[in-house]
């Protein structure tokens, strides 16, 4: 049977750690969180300045997480991390004159990003780079997130986008890690140029009626894909993220119905 995997983006809407735990283990995928509606320093633009000033990764929740992890017995999760480009663009917000290179970023960045893997070796980790601003960097500038990617020494680990990219620099991503699209920014035209044997992640966009790119995707979705909304849920209200959920759960079942045949 070819299975569907659901998870979700990094932030979430909640200000009670309960709720977020209660929630991320709905998925196939549970995610270690953010809750920026309860500590704004869960924000992407606080956590990485904290990281290149302090030379520390802080991960909110590990403990109360990993408890849970451990007691359902359940070994892959999902992280969520700021991608040295998206690093340089909020430093380039906060402070014009900071002086930072990508280069200096990227080996920032590497170092303290492979203690966390390290921490987290007797786990099943996916690690998915945050980097929205990814169709605005040069073409030097994206070998080198590239080069970033794949000096990462962990299994599995993706690239989020939630922005259009050229479909030659989507294919050439998918050949470094998988990559996790907002799908509704595609046309059927653009998703028939994917290499999709090299794309895990799908996002559904605004998880409504989708029939084309549902139809597409059945004939598509490979055993283990990943289906996840378009982009961290901490906008949305607290009933919103349940029920993009439960539409996430919906597709899921339809590429159920549609993958698999009938016993």
């Amino acid at each position: 049977m070819i299975k569907v995997l659901t998870t979700h983006i990094g932030s979430l809407p909640f200000k009670d750690i309960g709720e977020a735990l209660d929630f991320t283990f709905k998925f196939d995928l549970p995610v270690l969180f953010t809750l920026p509606k309860l500590n704004s320093n869960d924000l992407m633009e606080n956590s990485i300045v904290q990281i290149l000033t302090h030379k520390s990764v802080t991960v909110p929740y590990e403990s109360e997480f990993f408890k849970s992890l451990n007691e359902k017995n359940i070994k892959a999760f999902k992280y969520q991390l700021t991608g040295p480009y998206t690093a340089l663009r909020i430093l380039d917000h906060i402070d014009p004159h900071h002086g930072h290179s990508l280069d200096y970023i990227i080996e920032c960045l590497s170092a303290r990003y492979q203690e966390l893997l390290d921490r987290w070796s007797q786990y099943d980790v996916l690690i998915m780079l945050d980097e929205p601003m990814l169709a605005s960097c040069s073409d030097d500038e994206f070998l080198k997130i590239l080069a970033f990617v794949e000096s990462l020494d962990v299994s599995g680990k993706a690239l989020h986008c939630c922005d259009k990219l050229d479909i030659e620099r989507v294919n050439r991503i998918g050949q470094s890690c998988f990559i996790h699209l907002d799908l509704s920014l595609y046309s059927i035209s653009d998703l028939k140029h994917l290499k999709v044997d090299l794309i895990s992640g799908f996002s559904m966009g605004p998880l409504g009626d989708q029939a084309g790119l549902k139809s597409y995707l059945k004939g598509t979705l490979r055993d283990g894909a990943i289906i996840a909304p378009s982009c961290g849920l901490a906008i949305e209200s607290n009933t919103g993220a349940y029920e993009l959920f439960i539409a996430l759960e919906g597709i899921k079942a339809f590429f159920y119905e549609n993958l698999n045949p009938i016993v």
